[in-house]
């Protein structure tokens, strides 16, 4: 038996019995009550656990896609400043790859002459630079106006002007 002995209130001395723990003896009544809050807790806890991963697995997701969409913006700046230097050939041209490593992305342009409302606009070019990854599909697309240069077939076919007051040694 549980007892505990305490001073009540003008110094006698009680014996306190708790009921429920005699022998450890608990009721039916109790053990369907402990057992329901015990599967409350677990419940509560797994429902806890799933709404906490969703929520990283779409931070993670996005997390990627924001990363891939950085990578595509870097890869367009890329292309149209390779166009405006003359590395690649004024002309419309792909879906193409990039080099290694970057094999996941394909990269197009597409060239526009610039229409005014009533007049055609000389000497600009509108380029459009179309930047695609396949697996998980992101497209993106850069359009800048250019000036116009001859189209040329390669690289090589482009005239090199000398830079005004440098010099060579």
């Amino acid at each position: 038996m549980s007892a505990a002995l305490v001073n009540g209130w003008l110094g006698q001395n009680r014996l306190l019995v708790a009921p429920d723990l005699r022998c450890g003896f608990i009721s039916r009544r109790n053990r369907g009550s402990l057992l329901f809050e015990v599967v409350l807790a677990l419940a509560l806890f797994a429902t806890a656990v799933v709404v906490v991963t969703g929520g990283l697995n779409a931070a993670m997701r996005g997390v990627e896609r924001a990363r891939l969409n950085a990578h595509a913006v870097d890869l367009a700046v890329s292309v149209i400043s390779e166009l405006q230097i003359g590395v690649r050939p004024f002309m419309g041209a792909g879906p193409e790859p990039f080099e290694a490593p970057f094999e996941q992305w394909n990269w197009e342009i597409q060239l526009t002459p610039m229409d005014g409302s009533q007049e055609k606009i000389s000497g600009l070019t509108k380029a459009q630079v179309i930047i695609r990854h396949e697996d998980p599909p992101v497209t993106y697309r850069l359009t800048e106006v250019v000036p116009t240069r001859e189209i040329s077939s390669s690289p090589d076919d482009i005239p090199v002007q000398p830079l005004k007051n440098s010099r060579i040694p």
